[in-house]
Order: C-alpha cells, then structure tokens, then sequence
C-alpha cells in the first residue's frame, strides 16, 4: 500500500487523490485506449485541470479567461 511506501504522504479517499486533487480515469471500450482528468478542485475561479491519453500527450486547460 502507498502509505507504507510513502510515511509522510497525505492521501485522500478516491475520488481525490491527495487532498484538493481529483482524478478520474475513462477505459474505452475497446481496451484500446484511456483518457485521464487531474483536476484542482480547490480552484474554484479558473479551475485548473491536465489531461492526457493513451498517446502520452498532458494538456493543460483552465477556464476562459484564464490563462495558463
């Protein structure tokens, strides 16, 4: 378990991944494929969030008129 590998870390319970961080994972179908969202819900005013695929390709976005 992670918390024997890492004393000093603070996990959250799922959906959050550690405190403020939420992570939510898609599977195609298909097997062929998977999509994943690392939001910041903390950042109520832009609402920061990464993304990536199966092409190992990290998008940043934040709400319009946010910059990154």
């Amino acid at each position: 378990m992670h918390r024997q590998e890492f004393p000093g870390a603070h996990f959250a319970e799922p959906p959050q991944i550690v405190p403020g961080w939420n992570l939510r994972m898609h599977i195609h179908t298909d097997g062929q494929g998977y999509d994943v969202l690392f939001s910041d819900e903390t950042d109520k005013k832009c609402a920061y969030a990464a993304v990536s695929d199966e092409k190992d390709v990290i998008r940043q976005s934040k709400m319009f008129p946010c910059g990154i």
